[in-house]
């Protein structure tokens, strides 16, 4: 099929709910332990990134964590990009700044297609 675990497992968060990216990169832990949370981060970027790339997932802007209103349209790849390069929005903000806008993943009609035609050994890929 083509997809690592560490997409596999992104693809699951985005299948499930709207799914914080720093929540992408907290999902890892089971799969890196003892890796730092910089370089969980950057594992999450790049898989995130290859499955947007691949139309699998979509990332919406959320106004702030007070509103939890999504804005309606889904962000462009290149949008997406500078949020990649963001490291920001890859960990958790402060709680108490409640005006400060996140994004979240989400699996796409192709993406859960994809995700439902898996077959078991795709679900024991390497990282």
């Amino acid at each position: 099929m083509g997809i690592s675990r560490t997409e596999l497992n992104i693809l699951d968060q985005a299948l499930e709910d709207h799914t914080a990216l720093w929540e992408l990169v907290w999902s890892l832990k089971n799969i890196f332990p003892g890796r730092s949370e910089l370089e969980l981060a950057g594992i999450a970027k790049q898989a995130a990134l290859s499955l947007f790339e691949k139309g699998w997932i979509t990332v919406y802007k959320v106004k702030s964590w007070a509103s939890g209103q999504l804005e309606p349209t889904p962000l462009s790849s290149q949008d997406f990009k500078q949020i990649v390069a963001d490291d920001k929005f890859w960990r958790v903000g402060n709680p108490a700044d409640v005006d400060s806008p996140y994004f979240v993943a989400a699996a796409t009609d192709e993406g859960q297609r994809v995700y439902m035609s898996l077959k078991p050994e795709d679900f024991s890929a390497p990282p």
